[in-house]
């Protein structure tokens, strides 16, 4: 039968409680030991003196606080297990938005034992369409302070973009005083623009069963990989600082269909209204009475068959609204 990680974990900390509990053992005791004519075995603090007896020692079991002790301690030991596994699931999605809302770059920061040296969003390229960038990832570079003794843990718990209720782990032993650390999350295709908390817990040693503290960074991402996987178009914008939506695409994102529906729907008028004025216009100055001209053009921007064999198709439902519109029809079922 299978067996859960959390339960090697209980199992651990009971095996080290129990060693702690055999190691505590501080005082010993003598007692008698005999055997009867009848074969029966008998022990006792105080030995008879008609009696051939033999002297047995005997450890004596862990004081009521020895035993307080060694269950906190597992306790403690047990948080730090479940706090290195659970991830920090914060309840919330990443969704994109948009550059102004990003607002500038995080500041690095610095803790007792880190300083915050480097962040970046590696893009990874690839082959094929509908984009080259498949992938990006986060990168973090930390300076130990001269607070860290070498040989000390440093783990890092980077966000998993597609899951906000898991976490990625990257780990180092730092091997000298004041070295550079440098950590990377697994490669991810769900990176959105968003800013991005990274949690650092810092250890010991590696056994992690003592945390000496931690430190905080936030990553922000200007790149929207799934927006540049349906649009290759803005792939120019990776060159010129991010990709992210702009504000009116971050709203349509939030829509239903029968919203979208309207708001192309509004879109497209704003393009043919004005065209159809001029139209209008200039069959009035052909001499034709408005009323005629009006009702003439009335369905200009329609889809119209021009002849048995082809139709004029609908103007501007290429328009970012209407393929917003379309695209969430096709995903209603």
């Amino acid at each position: 039968m299978l067996m859960s990680h959390r339960y090697w974990l209980v199992l651990l900390a009971a095996l080290l409680l129990g060693a702690w509990l055999l190691s505590g053992r501080e005082s010993t005791a003598e007692i008698c030991k005999w055997v009867d004519e009848k074969g029966v075995t008998h022990f006792a603090e105080r030995c008879p003196g008609d009696i051939e007896v033999e002297s047995v020692t005997i450890e004596q079991g862990p004081t009521e606080e020895q035993k307080r002790a060694a269950e906190q301690r597992s306790q403690a030991m047990q948080e730090q297990l479940d706090k290195h596994q659970t991830p920090a699931a914060n309840g919330a999605g990443f969704h994109s938005l948009p550059l102004e809302a990003l607002g500038p770059l995080p500041d690095d920061t610095q803790s007792k034992y880190l300083r915050t040296t480097l962040t970046e969003v590696v893009l990874n390229l690839g082959s094929g369409r509908p984009s080259p960038i498949k992938t990006g990832q986060f990168v973090l570079t930390l300076q130990a302070t001269d607070a860290l003794p070498a040989g000390s843990l440093v783990e890092v718990h980077f966000p998993n973009a597609g899951d906000p209720s898991r976490v990625s782990i990257d780990s180092q032993v730092l091997k000298g005083r004041r070295a550079s650390l440098t950590f990377k999350s697994p490669a991810s295709s769900a990176l959105r623009c968003w800013n991005y908390p990274v949690k650092v817990l810092v250890y010991a040693d590696d056994s992690r069963e003592v945390q000496l503290g931690s430190h905080e960074q936030v990553i922000q991402s200007r790149y929207d990989l799934p927006l540049l996987s349906e649009h290759p178009d803005r792939l120019e914008g990776v060159t010129q600082g991010g990709v992210c939506p702009s504000p009116r695409e971050r709203d349509m994102s939030r829509m239903s269909v029968t919203q979208l529906e309207a708001l192309c729907e509004a879109a497209r008028q704003k393009r043919l209204v004005p065209e159809r004025e001029k139209l209008v216009a200039n069959c009035v100055r052909g001499g034709k009475s408005r009323d005629y001209c009006e009702r003439y053009f009335a369905d200009w921007g329609d889809a119209q068959r021009v002849s048995p064999t082809m139709v004029r198709p609908a103007l501007y439902y290429d328009l970012p609204e209407c393929l917003a519109w379309k695209e969430a029809a096709e995903k209603t079922p």
